[in-house]
């Protein structure tokens, strides 16, 4: 019986069920799309509607298999297109063929123009989101497919899917009785792989009740130094302990003075009350100097007695000394935050999900701990990853790559030193801890 739920259940990524789920969408929008209300059907429209309640309801695919999918098809629509266009295109110039190219260009151009026309008016509003707007409102599916190419980024290419973005919705938090609140050093790589357990929690054996939130640093805050990393933990902490009044004496003073006191107690109380193009243009100027207050109110929401404070920070012996290092330790220890250390780097912890490191490098355990810059962009530990599974700029596809082996890694982990002061001098890390605490919550 498992393997049918494991073939038709929400949330599995092999073949066989992608394929099944694939099956059954195009085969039931294509039935749908033939059923007449009142004398009118929606045709194959219908199984995009279908695909998006699947989703809805938790099925995912395989990303390799939807990458494949995607632009295969898209290569089978155009030239689908070109087949039935193709005979007559020259021919139609002698039949009003130039004006009719001219309204399209022209519908094109209108299209582009109003866009930038919203994007420049009402500010704030995410380009991608818009991007994702004006291919779809002129059904333009090559023009989606090669702007998400050019995004790079999993988060735009997802906005440009949906045509609007939001944070996790709060409902899923509702029953979520303790948060780890996670300072790290890196703005990127981190940040997705938490969000990814985060996620998928529940195949992981890990309750909704237990959370992680990795906390939000500025994106062109680069400053990975340890204590800076304890300073953002640390602010988070005063931030949970201030009222509403200090949240307002924390705006910048031009600030104040430009839109008024009112102004931005009304900001904060309810942005809703504000006209958007004012709220719009607040957020973007605040954020404009690394101040987000949105996300602030939002951290300040969650606020349990059970909550977790910690830091995950790389022992870099290039750049960290040992001194440092001690001291953090020590000085996490007294305040009581978690203390998190990934010897050399985090890339060693995502290492363990690809490899049995322990046996694979047993005569490169040195070089491990060295990790030395072996290119522009590498050190030996990340080549060894990027070797395994190339991230790219679409980010590290946490479900693909790391999902299915988070239990290997922990059991690998304890294979090497998950002491704090033992990670200074030796090769490890001990994040698994935190995930094996999150699984053992009740």
């Amino acid at each position: 019986m498992e393997w049918l739920i494991n073939l038709i259940g929400p949330g599995h990524t092999e073949l066989a069920s992608t394929l099944v789920l694939y099956s059954f969408v195009i085969a039931a929008g294509i039935f749908l799309g033939k059923l007449k209300i009142g004398g009118i059907s929606l045709g194959v429209t219908f199984v995009l509607f279908v695909g998006i309640i699947m989703g809805h309801f938790g099925y995912v695919v395989n990303p390799e298999v939807l990458k494949f999918v995607r632009e295969f098809g898209l290569i089978l629509f155009i030239f689908a297109i070109g087949i039935q266009v193709g005979p007559g295109f020259f021919s139609s110039f002698k039949k009003g063929g130039v004006l009719l190219n001219c309204l399209a260009v022209l519908i094109i151009v209108l299209n582009v123009a109003i866009v930038l026309a919203i994007f420049f008016i009402d500010r704030g509003t995410d380009i991608s989101a818009l991007v994702g707007v004006m291919s779809g409102a002129v059904t333009n599916t090559p023009g989606l497919a090669a702007a998400q190419q050019t995004a790079g980024t999993t988060e735009a290419i997802n906005i440009m899917a949906m045509g609007y973005a939001e944070r996790e919705n709060d409902k899923e938090r509702e029953n979520v009785q303790k948060i780890i609140f996670l300072s790290v050093e890196g703005n990127k790589t981190e940040k997705e792989y938490f969000e990814g357990i985060s996620r998928y929690r529940e195949r992981l054996g890990i309750t909704s009740k237990v959370d992680v939130e990795v906390l939000k640093r500025h994106r062109k805050d680069t400053n990975s130094a340890p204590q800076q990393v304890v300073e953002l933990l640390e602010e988070y902490l005063r931030l949970r302990e201030i009222g509403d009044e200090d949240l307002v004496k924390e705006i910048p003073k031009e600030f104040v003075e430009h839109y008024g006191i009112q102004f931005i107690k009304n900001y904060l109380e309810n942005p809703n009350n504000i006209p958007k193009h004012e709220r719009n243009e607040f957020n973007t100027e605040l954020q404009k100097i690394g101040y987000n207050a949105s996300y602030r109110k939002y951290l300040r929401k969650y606020n349990h007695n059970l909550d977790e404070f910690a830091i995950l920070i790389d022992r870099d012996v290039q750049t960290h000394s040992e001194v440092n290092m001690e001291s953090i330790v020590s000085y996490c220890r007294k305040k009581k935050y978690q203390c998190y250390i990934a010897n050399p780097c985090f890339e060693f912890w995502l290492l363990l999900h690809l490899s049995d490191v322990k046996i694979e490098y047993s005569k490169e355990l040195d070089k491990i701990k060295e990790n030395a810059k072996v290119s522009k962009s590498h050190t030996f530990v990340s080549k060894e990853v990027s070797n395994k599974v190339n991230h790219g700029k679409r980010g590290i596809h946490f479900e693909r790559n790391y999902l299915p082996y988070v239990d290997t890694a922990i059991d690998r982990a304890k294979n090497f030193s998950s002491d704090e002061f033992e990670l200074i001098h030796n090769i490890g890390c001990n994040i698994w801890k935190m995930l094996e605490n999150m699984k053992k919550f009740i």
